[in-house]
């Protein structure tokens, strides 16, 4: 099921083009953001997907951030 599945993942990062974003990215980056500027959880209520539990925004934080500069966190 893993091989299957990292086969799944590479096709789709092969054939997804570099500026395709989807519907939703810009909200799980405001997430993220919140996190990693304010440091703090969101409230539910802050945006359109800040209900969902924090564990895979900060395992994108701290495999993100070190990586971006802070013009790119203040977006």
């Amino acid at each position: 099921i893993l091989i299957f599945w990292a086969i799944l993942v590479t096709f789709y990062i092969i054939k997804t083009p570099d500026d395709y974003t989807h519907h939703d990215s810009t909200d799980h980056a405001q997430y993220t953001q919140i996190i990693t500027t304010q440091h703090r959880f969101p409230k539910p209520y802050e945006g359109r997907e800040t209900y969902h539990p924090p564990l895979y925004y900060l395992v994108n934080r701290t495999l993100i951030t070190p990586f971006l500069s802070n013009d790119i966190l203040l977006l």
